[in-house]
């Protein structure tokens, strides 16, 4: 994953040996949770960095339903990873294959089930964030804000200023 994650490309290049291993392991469902996670994360960054690599390497697996199954897995997994970093990744690669195709579109609710659940996470988690920034001691000079100035959240590293939000 480091690979992936440094050099995309030339990190692909490196690991693209292995990967049919890892779609297999995933495939099976027989590992254990931690690794289980390592060979989702895997399967994830292959697929947003590129996917015919992805494909060719479900082609080259020669399982019967490959796709199928590595998708149901990832579904039925995802929620068992409690790291939030994880879980947007997995989202972001969900993402990124929604095309017209039966199979993903049978799968479609528990997709965006997983999607949706990763975004309240993150949201909640950044809202607590917020939450404990403004509750500290160690926050000085903040300016009062008026009744009616909303609240500034933060998302990843971006700030903006939500002023259609009806949850406040």
């Amino acid at each position: 994953e480091t690979c992936l994650k440094s050099d995309a490309n030339y990190g692909l290049e490196l690991v693209r040996p292995a990967l049919p291993y890892i779609f297999k392991q995933v495939y099976l469902d027989k590992e254990f949770p931690m690794l289980m996670s390592m060979y989702l994360m895997m399967v994830a960054r292959v697929l947003l960095i590129n996917q015919s690599v992805f494909t060719a390497v479900l082609q080259e697996l020669r399982l019967p339903n490959a796709l199928e199954t590595i998708l149901d897995v990832w579904i039925r997994k995802m929620p068992l990873v409690t790291e939030v970093e994880k879980r947007k990744l997995f989202a972001l690669a969900f993402a990124s294959i929604f095309t017209n195709n039966s199979i993903l579109v049978e799968r479609f609710p528990a997709i965006m089930q997983n999607i949706g659940d990763t975004l309240m996470d993150v949201m909640r988690e950044e809202d607590n964030e917020v939450d404990d920034i403004n509750s500290s001691d160690s926050v000085v000079n903040t300016p009062p804000r008026s009744a009616g100035e909303k609240e500034i959240k933060f998302c990843d590293s971006l700030v903006f200023l939500d002023e259609h939000d009806l949850d406040t």
